[in-house]
């Protein structure tokens, strides 16, 4: 299964100089990560995705409020219905 976009992507901010190929793509240069956020969008659009987006995984910011959001009960709980399977 062909995982890429079918169509080029317009680029908005990554220089043509970007990687080509998201298999091969060094995650220090910002120019192959922005091409590689474009074709993932890309792709999430293909798919039928109203909206793709792509973040930071960089959580140091956020663990104070998460902590204290995760304390406050807010996260759901899973249900296990005794007849499901």
């Amino acid at each position: 299964m062909n995982r890429l976009p079918e169509h080029p992507v317009e680029r908005e901010s990554a220089s043509d100089d970007a990687v080509a190929d998201t298999r091969h793509f060094r995650f220090d240069d910002e120019a192959a990560l922005a091409e590689l956020a474009l074709r993932i969008k890309a792709w999430g659009r293909e798919l039928g995705f109203a909206a793709v987006g792509v973040s930071d995984a960089d959580l140091t910011e956020a663990q104070e409020g998460l902590a204290s959001w995760l304390e406050a009960g807010y996260q759901a709980r899973w249900i296990i219905w005794p007849n499901m399977r």
